[in-house]
């Protein structure tokens, strides 16, 4: 009898041990559950009376229904970082998308306000090379100069380089850098050098007294000053062609060198900026002004203002072969 009594409260015993192990794995079934429910048993199963072992079990459940909430926390965690990064991640393009679109409009708008520049100037001849520059020199003239010189500047810079030099007024020298050729010299990029070409080319036509862009002959006399240097402006108080040549001669013999400059500077600019005009009426002086304009004996030493500002072989060539033919 003592023994079937065993037998059955073993055979309890054991059973209470399944139900327990079947219910912690149906707590782990449910990850999303928060609650540490110590009740193992429905009222009508048997109770354990070993409280023991009821401690241990139930530590095990909410151990493992931590380490289920934590993984499902840290699962969270995960996602809506995701999202997060997701979000900014459209943003930021959604901003890229609308910072292009800004440029293009910008850059359409700045196409056309340029070809209506274009089309105002009415000149002939300028590359497009050169014409790409039309928008930043009507700009820097705003700040610096006068718009109404916007084809006077482009003119010189469709001689000078075309505009496909860095420099493309060719003004290092006027820094007292070597020509720069197709190279920046001593400018950063081509709007510093620019800026650098107008700076001088308005000094220059300010000596010369120009007035305003229809001021031909004194824009002549400033475009050789220019293209000379300072000097010509204190040796020659206006611009011809046989004044331009007595003034190369002269610094050539006192600079030793072979070039200086280039004479007939100002008929090489006016070719793009006022073809028609005639330059023959400056050129013609007659023996008694020239001897009265002659220009002055130098007795002082050589310095920057001797220098040509804009030397230019190519165009000295050009003009020398015009002079044989």
């Amino acid at each position: 009898m003592i023994i079937k009594e065993a037998v059955t409260v073993a055979c309890c015993y054991g059973a209470a041990i399944n139900l327990c192990t079947i219910a912690i794995l149906a707590s782990e079934r449910q990850p999303y559950e928060e609650t540490y429910d110590v009740s193992i048993f429905n009222e009508n199963q048997t109770r354990i009376e070993d409280s023991e072992h009821l401690d241990v079990m139930t530590k095990m459940k909410i151990k493992n229904q931590k380490k289920t909430q934590k993984a499902q926390k840290k699962t969270w965690e995960d996602y809506q970082e995701r999202q997060k990064k997701k979000v900014e991640e459209e943003a930021k393009k959604v901003e890229e998308e609308a910072k292009k679109k800004a440029e293009e409009e910008a850059k359409a708008q700045e196409e056309a306000e340029r070809k209506e520049l274009i089309e105002s100037l009415g000149q002939i001849g300028l590359s497009d090379d050169t014409l790409e520059w039309t928008l930043e020199v009507h700009k820097i003239n705003q700040e610096l100069w006068d718009t109404q010189y916007d084809a006077l500047v482009l003119s010189v810079i469709q001689l000078e380089s075309g505009g496909k030099s860095c420099d493309l007024m060719q003004s290092s020298e006027s820094l007292g850098e070597a020509p720069a050729g197709y190279s920046c010299g001593a400018f950063e990029d081509e709007k510093a050098a620019l800026r650098q070409g107008i700076t001088v080319l308005k000094n220059a036509c300010a000596q010369a007294g120009v007035q305003n862009k229809d001021d031909y002959e004194k824009i002549a006399y400033a475009l050789q000053g220019y293209n000379f240097g300072g000097r010509w402006f204190s040796d020659y108080d206006s611009y011809s062609k046989n004044n331009a040549q007595e003034f190369s001669n002269k610094m050539k013999k006192k600079l030793h060198t072979n070039v200086y400059g280039a004479v007939g500077y100002p008929e090489y600019v006016f070719k793009y900026y006022n073809p028609s005009y005639d330059f023959s009426a400056l050129d013609k002086v007659d023996s008694e002004d020239k001897e009265n304009t002659s220009s002055k004996e130098d007795t002082s030493s050589t310095n920057q203002s001797d220098k040509p500002s804009n030397e230019n072989i190519a165009i000295e060539n050009q003009v020398n072969q015009e002079n044989t033919n």
